[in-house]
């Protein structure tokens, strides 16, 4: 199984990598990039933004 990490490339630009696969970026700032390898591995950031998007689903998605 291949590691997914976030690291910092040569421009300087931070990158989500899974071995030698570029899953996601170039990202300004490393936060962003952790970010989005928490999205993408299903884990929500915050409980506020937990509940924000249960709240947007229950207005705009189910009719």
């Amino acid at each position: 199984m291949k590691a997914t990490v976030v690291t910092k490339a040569p421009n300087g630009a931070w990158v989500v990598m899974s071995g030698a696969v570029l899953l996601a970026g170039p990202f300004d700032d490393s936060s962003s990039a952790w970010r989005w390898l928490d999205r993408y591995e299903g884990e929500p950031v915050s409980r506020g933004e937990q509940t924000a998007e249960f709240v947007f689903r229950k207005m705009w998605v189910t009719p």
